[in-house]
Parts: structure tokens; C-alpha cells; sequence
């Protein structure tokens, strides 16, 4: 086996960003549940509309329906601390 195919430069390179976190603000978060719950069948189009997974939506609505869907999750709050 000697025959070689030669490669082409490449003219184009694309890079697709995978891996990172998107941040979603406390706005966003609410509107794409409500779009979300419009009709049925409706959880897999509005993820893939929005660069989401499904499943990340489904943890959205669920939260949501327990009044716990805010743009914080898991922040840091201190206490005041009154040192007499």
C-alpha cells in the first residue's frame, strides 16, 4: 500500500463551540417554560429552538410549577452578623 491520496488544504475551518454554559437570566428562564406549556408537544421544539436539552426543560417547568425558578439557583447569600 504506497499509494498515498493526497489531502487538500484546508480552505475553511468551522469551530462549533460545545461545552460551555450558557447562562440564562431570570427573564428568559420563565418566557421559554410559558412557550414551553403553549400546546402539546411542545418541550423538545422549544429546547431545540433555544439551544436547549429537554431534559434541562423539563427541570425548568418542574421548578417552576414548585415556585422555585429564578436566575440564582445555588447562589451564595451571606447573613448579618452582629458582633456585640
Amino acid at each position: 500500500m504506497t499509494d498515498h491520496t493526497p489531502m487538500s488544504k484546508v480552505s475553511r475551518l468551522e469551530v462549533i463551540e460545545s461545552g460551555a454554559r450558557r447562562r440564562w437570566s431570570a427573564e428568559e428562564k420563565p418566557r421559554i417554560v410559558a412557550e414551553s406549556e403553549s400546546g402539546p408537544r411542545q418541550v423538545s421544539a422549544t429546547a431545540r429552538r433555544h439551544g436547549l436539552r429537554p431534559g434541562q426543560l423539563f427541570t425548568w417547568r418542574n421548578l417552576a410549577r414548585e415556585g422555585r425558578l429564578s436566575g440564582n439557583e445555588g447562589a451564595l447569600t451571606f447573613a448579618r452578623a452582629v458582633i456585640s
